[in-house]
């Protein structure tokens, strides 16, 4: 079994605040981080347990590479991450890995903690996709992304 990975961030705002913020991709995640890159149109989520993460480019290509599980308000947030070592899409969602994201009310703000695991439902890459997603460029770089932005409104 992978342990999961773990990264908090205090935040100094509220829970609905960093909520709010987090569940708006289309301000701070990287275009990078999407298949669309240089044409990308908007990256988000349906505010729903169903709903989808997804991409759009400017053709109006849509590619859904996440599933709600759980929709909790400005405290919780479960999904399938449907995004497979190498960058690859996966469509079955019993293949996929799972992301929760709690937003833990502080004295001064909010203790934003997520937790990625199931990586053993990749296979044989589950040890390498781990390690990129607790790399650098992983899960660090997305927080930071979604940090800087957060710290630019307040």
């Amino acid at each position: 079994m992978i342990a999961p990975i773990v990264r908090e961030l205090l935040l100094p705002i509220s829970s609905a605040q960093a909520f709010e913020m987090l569940t708006h991709l289309k301000n701070w995640w990287p275009a990078e981080y999407t298949w669309s890159k240089e044409v990308l149109k908007t990256v988000g989520v349906e505010p729903k347990e169903g709903g989808f993460f997804y991409e759009e480019s400017l053709h109006g290509f849509r590619l859904d590479w996440g599933t709600v599980i759980q929709w909790k308000v400005n405290e919780r947030l479960i999904f399938l991450w449907q995004i497979a070592p190498g960058s690859i899409p996966e469509p079955n969602p019993e293949k996929a890995s799972t992301v929760q994201v709690d937003f833990i009310a502080q004295n001064e703000g909010t203790l934003l903690r997520l937790e990625h695991r199931d990586f053993e439902r990749y296979g044989a890459k589950a040890e390498e996709f781990f390690a990129a997603m607790d790399s650098a460029y992983g899960w660090t770089y997305l927080l930071s992304c979604y940090e800087k932005k957060m710290r630019e409104v307040i």
